[in-house]
């Protein structure tokens, strides 16, 4: 039933906004009192309004149906927007970007700052799908070229990275190899094992079964 009701209501705001009651931003919403004259038998036991049906989020339980947040992207400056560590930020920054040149420069700024892999992602399609026509063939391929650039370096750093790690563990590997062949030639050596069948089987010199 509250759902029910909460349609009717907005049904009623459409007609009035139909009626060019409601257009203007600062026009008064109308009011609407909704009645419900109940017939059944048994106790009506219905929720009377919809806030009391919806789920309590934490301390978000006084939040009302038809509240919303504002997030007023004229309270930030550049600076603020850009050094955010939400996207999101990032993209009400090139929101408010009014020339060409204003959104270039700051989606260059957002390219080298930006160090989320999918973030980049997305801001290529942004570029390509949403800013290329602002921006004009010349600047959208300037763009897209800093962003594969910088995403060639970010690969060429990860392997860089990864074959650090590859042949410190090769060394890892071989420093145990010979750790083990020396352990292995000092248990013959203590078993009276001639010491030139050793030095054959281990490949180690007699110094090194020796030491």
């Amino acid at each position: 039933m509250p759902k029910r009701i909460l349609d009717y209501e907005i049904e009623i705001m459409k007609t009035a906004e139909n009626h060019n009651v409601i257009l203007k931003k600062d026009a008064e919403m109308p009011i609407i009192i909704p009645i419900v004259i109940y017939t059944g038998r048994k106790m009506w036991n219905v929720a009377g309004y919809i806030q009391d049906c919806r789920k309590k989020l934490n301390r978000l339980e006084s939040f009302r149906l038809g509240n919303y947040y504002i997030i007023d992207n004229n309270t930030y400056t550049d600076e603020e927007l850009l050094e955010d560590k939400f996207f999101i930020s990032k993209l009400m920054l090139l929101e408010r970007m009014k020339t060409t040149e204003e959104l270039y420069n700051n989606l260059k700024k957002v390219i080298k700052i930006e160090t989320n892999e999918k973030n980049i992602k997305l801001l290529e399609s942004i570029i390509k799908f949403i800013y290329n026509k602002k921006l004009g063939k010349n600047y959208t391929d300037k763009l897209i070229k800093e962003i594969a650039k910088k995403s060639s370096k970010k690969k060429g750093e990860n392997d860089m990275i990864l074959e650090m790690i590859e042949n410190e563990n090769k060394a890892l590997i071989r420093k145990g190899r010979r750790e083990g062949i020396r352990d292995v030639a000092k248990n013959m050596l203590k078993e009276k094992v001639d010491i030139e069948f050793i030095k054959k089987v281990t490949g180690l010199t007699e110094k090194q079964i020796l030491k």
